[in-house]
């Protein structure tokens, strides 16, 4: 996840994550601005691989959220590409 991406993805999903997730989250991306402030390449890259790292848990659990919203309502023989009174 880039830094906007990240930083979008915590006020969508934020709720969804531990809070010791979100503070690692939260200083990372502090770090990577202070990277993006400065002029050594080498640290901004390290700061953004460990923005990536640190959001993964985000990631995951906005994804999970994304495809419980998509799936509701749906049975499991439809998501199969069954018909209705088709058995598994």
């Amino acid at each position: 996840m880039t830094r906007r991406a990240t930083e979008k993805a915590l006020e969508e999903a934020g709720d969804l994550i531990d809070e010791i997730d979100l503070i690692v989250i939260e200083e990372q991306l502090e770090k990577l601005k202070s990277a993006i402030a400065g002029s050594d390449y080498k640290e901004l890259r390290a700061a953004r691989d460990r923005v990536e790292g640190a959001a993964r848990p985000l990631a995951v659990a906005a994804m999970n959220a994304a495809l419980a919203r998509g799936l509701k309502g749906q049975k499991a023989n439809e998501l199969m590409g069954n018909k209705p009174n088709e058995e598994l």
